[in-house]
């Protein structure tokens, strides 16, 4: 019994605080990340991010038959926004889609630049000179609670620690079918993530430790990540090493600061170590991303910026298959063309097949401007 509730509030817990995200949420940097910026995603999916006074765009998006698809499928989005960047009409034929106006504009909400403390339904934020430092979720129906404590060091975010209830573990249920508030018991906040970062003088990550509990009861993800810069303070590489591992009833009363993980029972096949190396052109533009684990995946991109107005992004991507022990091996290819706003227009990507190109999917965005 005591499990299926565990299971069923953390479920809840996940759910309302997703629903809690109407607030960008402070996150430790990943510079191994900043290669997919060129993927150009948000711009697509977004037209808050292009550049320049947008006045409406329509995208068309098309999946194209291939070695993955079998048949033409083709969807169409229109956004019309104001000068000001903010949408306010939103129309799609993707019946799948449940994007909204207000989830598009969030990008637009003021940052707080002062001490405040700002409160929507259940869900409270605490800032200090404009940074968030706690937030905490309340939700009696499900019997969660929530808390991030947020620390910072030189400007820069220092640490982020996850508090969470298991709650209600003991309730009554009304005629009504409600729950009775009185009989709530929720127990001190347990830790549910614990994060630690170390940065060096220039304000850059240089390690990170994470460990995220599991819904399995009396198990932890750890993750460990070190990072490199060249002299030019480019980020370089990054080594990163996975593990879950079984607690001890000791470790559960402490703060997870004070584990000590690698004496600890660990859950086979969870281990894994993973290697990204970028490399730069002579105008500091990322031209490759390549990354690699001990299981034998492995993701190359190279990229070719022929002018302002396109690049050529190729991949070369290897999964391996546990069960067949082979390695698939799979090429592909990224066209983009960009307007004189170096906003992407047109994106269209390849499949590779015995060194033929063979079209999968094409993005075209057609932008007006005020």
């Amino acid at each position: 019994m005591y499990n299926y509730l565990y299971i069923t509030l953390f479920v809840l817990c996940c759910i309302y605080t997703s629903n809690a995200q109407t607030r960008d949420f402070p996150t430790f940097p990943s510079p191994q990340n900043d290669f997919y910026k060129l993927l150009d995603e948000k711009k697509v999916l977004n037209p808050i991010y292009l550049k320049g006074p947008v006045r409406d765009v329509n995208r068309t998006y098309i999946l194209h038959i291939s070695p993955d698809n079998e048949e033409v499928y083709m969807t169409n989005y229109f956004y019309r926004l104001k000068r000001d960047k903010e949408i306010t009409e939103y129309i799609t034929n993707d019946r799948y889609d449940d994007t909204t106006i207000p989830y598009l504009n969030q990008a637009l909400r003021p940052a707080v630049q002062h001490d405040t403390i700002i409160k929507e339904d259940f869900y409270t934020y605490m800032y200090t000179d404009g940074k968030l430092m706690k937030y905490m979720a309340y939700d009696v129906d499900g019997g969660t609670r929530d808390s991030i404590v947020y620390t910072y060091k030189k400007d820069h975010l220092h640490t982020r620690t996850h508090y969470r209830s298991q709650g209600a573990i003991d309730v009554v249920f009304l005629e009504n079918g409600e729950i009775d508030d009185s009989t709530m018991y929720f127990p001190e906040f347990s830790i549910y993530a614990y994060d630690k970062a170390r940065y060096n003088k220039k304000g850059q990550i240089r390690s990170l430790k994470q460990y995220e509990f599991t819904v399995e009861n009396d198990l932890v993800d750890g993750y460990q990540y070190s990072y490199n810069y060249d002299d030019k303070g480019r980020f370089e590489s990054i080594e990163a090493i996975s593990n879950r591992y079984f607690l001890t009833f000791k470790q559960l009363r402490k703060h997870p600061k004070k584990w000590k993980l690698k004496n600890n029972d660990t859950v086979d096949g969870m281990y894994l170590e993973t290697i990204v190396n970028v490399s730069y052109d002579i105008e500091d533009n990322i031209q490759t991303y390549v990354k690699t684990d001990s299981n034998k995946n492995r993701e190359s991109y190279n990229v070719t910026y022929s002018n302002y107005f396109d690049k050529v992004i190729q991949v070369a991507r290897d999964d391996y298959d546990q069960y067949n022990d082979v390695l698939i091996h799979r090429d592909l290819m990224y066209e983009y063309v960009y307007d004189e706003h170096h906003n992407p227009t047109d994106i269209t990507s390849y499949i590779i097949v015995d060194g033929e190109k063979i079209l999968d999917k094409s993005t075209r965005l057609q932008i007006s401007y005020y």
